[in-house]
């Protein structure tokens, strides 16, 4: 019974901070997800506040899973029920820990509009670059798309076994952050590849420059950045002026 009115009142806060975060996602991109699909669980999230699942049998190639298709309606976003807890607040928190349910929704609404324009998940590259976009935090924007894969975490890994570097092999110490940098400097590269982008859309005078970058393929981005005169005539922005 106390489960039962957990997931009532769960319900009930989805739905207000839906519209929250459709307006948000909207005022930043122009654009929105079409009926999206909200559930509270904390089954399958390890180190994740939220996740968008999207149904395998609409995966390109993936004709053995088409006996999943009467389950895969379309794609859906799962929350965790922490995050519909209060917690006290700090500077710290807030800068790097704190999020709230309207930003943890927006960011997965960036995921569903991709979805929609790219349905067989590909183009993937600066997918997590612009769902950051709808963070609050400077240092999320930047950082928060570090592990923008699953398998990234691997890079990690030598890090996490530090400590038995420094008992038993202490030269190798200093290798265990080369994944961590190699992580931060693949962020940092496409970082700068998505603010040039983003800077020479504002020269050309786009009024909105996510807009148009939300609806661009990743080689479409890196083309922007580096060949600005090619890529601006081959785009059609006069809908994001």
């Amino acid at each position: 019974m106390t489960h039962l009115k957990h997931l009532e009142k769960a319900l009930s806060l989805s739905q207000k901070e839906t519209l929250l975060a459709l307006n948000k996602i909207q005022k930043k991109f122009g654009k929105k997800p079409h009926n999206p699909q909200i559930f509270i669980s904390q089954k399958k999230l390890f180190l994740q506040l939220a996740a968008t699942w999207i149904p395998i049998a609409q995966e390109k190639g993936s004709d053995k899973d088409k006996k999943l298709s009467s389950l895969c309606v379309g794609p859906t976003i799962q929350i965790h029920p922490k995050l519909l807890k209060k917690k006290q607040k700090s500077l710290f928190t807030t800068l790097f820990f704190s999020y709230s349910i309207e930003e943890v929704l927006a960011h997965e609404f960036v995921h569903l509009v991709r979805y929609e324009l790219f349905p067989y998940k590909e183009h993937l590259g600066f997918e997590e670059i612009l769902a950051y976009q709808t963070s609050s935090s400077r240092f999320r924007r930047f950082l928060g798309p570090l592990l923008a894969r699953p398998s990234d975490i691997l890079w990690l890994l030598p890090l996490f076994l530090s400590p038995i570097w420094v008992a038993f092999l202490p030269s190798l110490f200093t290798l265990s952050w080369l994944g961590l940098a190699l992580l931060l400097a693949k962020l940092s590269i496409k970082q700068w590849i998505f603010q040039r982008a983003t800077k020479i859309l504002k020269h050309a005078k786009v009024k909105n420059p996510l807009y148009v970058l939300i609806g661009l393929k990743d080689q479409e981005i890196w083309d922007l950045a580096i060949r600005p005169k090619y890529s601006l005539k081959k785009l059609d922005l006069f809908k994001s002026r």
